[in-house]
């Protein structure tokens, strides 16, 4: 999604404020939470990383889960893969994944925050 004009920038300043506002609303301002970071620099945007942002809000708020706030990110350095994802939970590694799509948001989800044990796939070794 590439922004064309001034219009559009207001339009997507004024859903990202919304997004903040409804994660506030379910309980998510908690100072012991966990977060997942996903990477919305300007390529990763045009490669849908926005509808990867929004997708991880939906998961989270369906199946009630509220400790974890989505956070947008930056680009990861020097890391130019399409749709970069960091989860950070509380007393444990950090673990990036890349070329996160849709389908994957939710496994992210289950594997973390359900069942307690990270994915191996798609996880970006350093």
């Amino acid at each position: 999604m590439r922004i064309q004009n001034y219009e559009e920038l207001k339009q997507l300043v004024k859903s990202l404020k919304a997004d903040v506002h409804l994660r506030k609303v379910v309980g998510v301002e908690l100072a012991e939470s966990h977060e997942i970071l996903v990477g919305l620099g300007e390529n990763a945007i045009e490669n849908g990383s926005y509808k990867v942002l929004k997708r991880f809000m939906e998961v989270l708020t369906e199946k009630g889960i509220k400790n974890v706030k989505v956070v947008r990110h930056g680009d990861f350095g020097g890391l130019h893969k399409p749709t970069v994802v960091q989860v950070n939970e509380i007393n444990r590694q950090s673990i990036t994944y890349v070329s996160v799509d849709l389908d994957f948001v939710e496994k992210i989800v289950e594997a973390h925050f359900i069942k307690g044990e990270p994915l191996n796939e798609r996880r970006f070794e350093s």
